[in-house]
């Protein structure tokens, strides 16, 4: 197959936007107090837990391009880790090479999650870009680092800050508990803590590769570009019946490919 260089910018750019496309974890009741080298070893951990793994297909403009694995494991301690590959399987996201890795440590406290650090490393033809939060308790601060500038951010550290895959955690977590209208939550971004909003729309039905599911959506707009992203999350059949899982994202922006990700399978530890 050959390809124009102006076909290739087109799908670099859209692929560039594919990090949006926050697949989140399924929701997981219970409070854990969040464990580090400060915390006492008597931190109470959930009673309830639902660990996963699912499988996405990934989609641009209705044609599929690549696979994504999400993973979410408890560590015994506390802790939970969140970890998402994506990689291109067919058309222009194999030929860029895309390939995308997220990690995120979180830990719960009062009933909700908040990270306890975050790395996302993405390849594409000759791009590479990498994302770092490190969470230091001791001294009450987090320290983020974006390869676009190379340099360490320092904000002050409080209960619920999120990372940038681990806010659909706290969201996935919000619908499992009942919760409608308007939501916000606290992100760590490349400048600043910043908020993220999300509109919590009616209920619907949903098609995908691993069944038909009655979804509740939430959608993201951006104020800066009109870029809109709307989640669907979908209860399973697991040991915590609040349990959610995203069975669909879908990211659309004016002028520019609408990118899906649509659940293929999953299973439950």
């Amino acid at each position: 197959m050959t390809c124009s260089s102006v076909e290739i910018k087109h799908a670099m750019r859209a692929w560039l936007r594919l990090a949006l496309l926050l697949l989140a974890p399924m929701a997981v009741a219970g409070e854990v107090a969040p464990t580090n080298a400060a915390a006492p070893p008597s931190a109470e951990v959930a009673a309830i837990r639902t660990g996963y793994v699912a499988e996405y297909e990934l989609l641009r403009d209705g044609k599929k391009e690549g696979a994504a694995t999400v993973s979410l494991r408890a560590l015994g301690d506390g802790r939970w880790e969140l970890r998402n590959l994506t990689t291109g399987t067919s058309g222009m996201a194999a030929l860029l090479g895309l390939r995308i890795e997220e990690h995120s440590l979180v830990s719960w406290r009062h009933g909700r999650p908040q990270t306890e650090g975050y790395r996302y490393a993405q390849k594409m033809a000759f791009r590479k870009r990498t994302r770092s939060v490190v969470v230091d308790r001791d001294a009450g601060q987090i320290i983020g680092r974006d390869s676009r500038d190379d340099k360490n951010r320092i904000f002050a550290l409080r209960d619920g800050i999120l990372d940038r895959q681990s806010v659909n955690l706290a969201l996935a977590a919000d619908l499992g508990n009942g919760a409608a209208g308007a939501l916000e939550y606290a992100v760590v971004g490349r400048h600043a803590i910043s908020t993220w909003q999300f509109q919590i729309e009616q209920h619907a039905a949903i098609d995908t590769p691993a069944g038909c599911f009655d979804a509740t959506v939430a959608s993201r707009t951006r104020d800066d570009d009109g870029r809109v992203t709307r989640t669907w999350f979908a209860r399973l059949p697991t040991p915590d019946a609040r349990a959610m899982l995203p069975v669909r994202v879908e990211q659309t922006e004016p002028g520019k490919d609408t990118l899906v990700m649509q659940l293929r399978s999953y299973s439950v530890n």
